[in-house]
């Protein structure tokens, strides 16, 4: 339809320009925002700056509940729990388009593969 298309057209508007767009005519919960609502975060974060607040893990076998996997000038999701005992398999928490938030299984190293990083948020108390 065509307002799908506009909200798609500003969404990659925003990528090309390094999140430095924001448009009145956004409604829907991003992927980023999602997590600096999960984290209580006063701040907005994109997915090229949330790095800036938080600490790389060594690999993403140390995620735990309340980490993130991020691709920075692409998508974020928040870490829920291992589903084997070999960490390859994890369920996440995600924004996705239209406002739905969505519970989603994914392997791990396919993320990696992708260019997705395991981080931790410095400010987390557990």
């Amino acid at each position: 339809c065509g307002a799908c298309s506009v909200r798609f057209g500003l969404r990659a508007e925003k990528r090309r320009r390094g999140d430095k767009a924001v448009s009145a005519d956004a409604v829907a919960v991003a992927c980023s925002g999602f997590i600096c609502h999960c984290w209580k975060l006063t701040a907005r974060y994109s997915t090229n700056s949330l790095p800036s607040i938080c600490q790389k893990l060594s690999a993403p076998a140390a995620l735990e509940p309340a980490d993130i996997m991020n691709q920075p000038n692409g998508h974020v999701l928040l870490f829920a729990k291992w589903l084997d005992a070999g960490k390859r398999r994890a369920a996440f928490y995600e924004a996705a388009p239209f406002s739905k938030t969505l519970a989603s299984e994914r392997d791990v190293s396919e993320m990696t593969e992708a260019g997705y990083q395991p981080l931790r948020y410095r400010q987390i108390r557990n």
